[in-house]
């Protein structure tokens, strides 16, 4: 962020959530003399959740571990363009397919070149909104719960056989 307000101060970052790290946040924005274009909201219900996706122009997800990608699905359900840390026990990366950024784990110069590259060019970020809507929608409950059944249908079907399998050979013994 630092990096970001250095070149322009209108940029923000809006913190949601609450957290072990929210204190040392707060601390660091100090040290850092960014901590007026920092907010940290707190815990938000999730009905008022959704208005706080809609004022950001960005999402950043920099969370070493994320294993459901919820957070990203989300985001992208209202368009907004994605920028994903690339660590090894995050799901969300997969997410990202032409509507934003996968940046080093932890490299915050890569995190904040994306942020400019993406602010610097309305027609790239058109183009990322677009697709978050686009890829959310293949992830709707109704889309995935068929997938779902489909994958049990398959297992199910597949282990049928192998039971049948072993019982004609089975039967062989006896």
């Amino acid at each position: 962020m630092k990096i970001l307000v250095q070149h322009d101060k209108s940029y923000m970052l809006l913190i949601v959530g609450r957290g072990n790290e929210k204190k040392n946040l707060e601390n660091l924005s100090k040290i850092l003399g960014i901590k007026n274009q920092v907010v940290f909201s707190g815990k938000v219900s999730d009905q008022k959740l959704p208005n706080y996706y809609a004022t950001a122009d960005i999402f950043v997800l920099p969370s070493l571990i994320e294993l459901q990608g919820m957070v990203v699905l989300e985001a992208m359900a209202v368009g907004l363009p994605i920028l994903v840390a690339d660590a090894e026990l995050s799901t969300s990366k997969e997410l990202v397919k032409n509507n934003g950024i996968i940046f080093k784990e932890r490299n915050y110069k890569e995190l904040a070149n994306g942020i400019r590259k993406i602010f610097d060019d309305p027609t790239l970020m058109k183009l990322y909104s677009l697709n978050s809507l686009k890829i959310a929608k293949n992830h709707s409950i109704d889309k995935s719960v068929k997938k779902l059944e489909k994958i049990y249908k398959y297992y199910l079907n597949k282990k049928s056989h192998h039971i049948n399998f072993i019982r004609e050979h089975l039967s062989l013994f006896y």
